[in-house]
């Protein structure tokens, strides 16, 4: 059985996090449809929960637009 070294695996991750966004055009996409979708059919102050935030982007551009919902990312 193979076993991981918990330290290295959050730091490979810390690496590659300062350069995931800029090659991540797919999550980008999903992440303004999916924005707008809930800015268009969820009521105001809504909770929403992103699981597997990641970098946080969606909540940060949630944020930036100024949506009246409530974002919460959890990773």
């Amino acid at each position: 059985m193979q076993t991981f070294d918990i330290r290295q695996v959050k730091s490979a991750f810390g690496k590659a996090a300062a350069q995931y966004d800029a090659h991540a055009e797919l999550q980008q996409l999903i992440r303004t449809e999916a924005l707008t979708h809930y800015s268009a059919h969820w009521p105001p102050h809504a909770r929403i929960l992103d699981l597997g935030t990641g970098t946080g982007q969606a909540v940060l551009q949630a944020q930036h637009q100024r949506l009246s919902q409530d974002f919460i990312g959890v990773d």
